[in-house]
């Protein structure tokens, strides 16, 4: 079988089976967050922040953004140590 034929398969069957999905991360985060305010959406040591101050705190750092520097639709990397901070 040929590779693209096979990645074909194996990326088919991951959609299947739920382990990859259409929506981006954000989106992701976004659906839970409405749905789901108060869910934990990360544990880092005893502090937890759940999926309504992910998105709060989400929407300050992209208002900072795009009142400095970033345009609208720009993809923004962030390089950081595995932390809540980051």
């Amino acid at each position: 079988m040929k590779q693209s034929a096979m990645d074909s398969l194996l990326k088919n069957a991951y959609y299947e089976r739920g382990f990859w999905r259409a929506e981006s991360l954000w989106e992701t985060i976004y659906r839970i967050a409405v749905a789901r305010p108060d869910a934990t959406a990360f544990i880092d040591g005893e502090r937890q922040l759940t999926y309504g101050a992910l998105l709060e705190d989400a929407g300050l750092v992209a208002s900072a953004l795009l009142e400095r520097w970033l345009v609208r639709g720009e993809t923004v990397v962030i390089h950081g140590r595995n932390a809540m901070e980051t």
